[in-house]
């Protein structure tokens, strides 16, 4: 089981945002990536319309940007259960652990 201080769930360009926060607000805590692809693409149409890309494979956001964090290419079904009142959750899709 892998453990972590802060795992982000989506490594696009919101996830690679939290990444970089959480890397800059706790540079000491452990920070895990979860998302189901390999490569993220950038989410901008801009190189698309100007025509300048070629291809997709040239729109893709670079594994550097997520710094020190562990990146887990796999699909996340998350089953969660929140404590409010405590610092306390619980991930366990199906047979994985988190």
């Amino acid at each position: 089981m892998r453990k972590a201080d802060v795992v982000i769930v989506g490594g696009s360009a919101a996830g690679i945002e939290a990444v970089i926060t959480a890397q800059k607000q706790y540079p000491s805590k452990k920070v895990i990536v979860i998302r189901k692809e390999e490569k993220a693409l950038v989410p901008c149409g801009i190189p698309y319309i100007m025509g300048t890309l070629g291809s997709a494979d040239k729109d893709v956001m670079p594994v550097a940007l997520l710094g020190d964090a562990e990146l887990i290419v796999d699909e996340v079904i998350i089953a969660l259960s929140i404590c409010l009142l405590l610092p306390c959750f619980q991930i366990d899709p199906l047979p994985k652990e988190l």
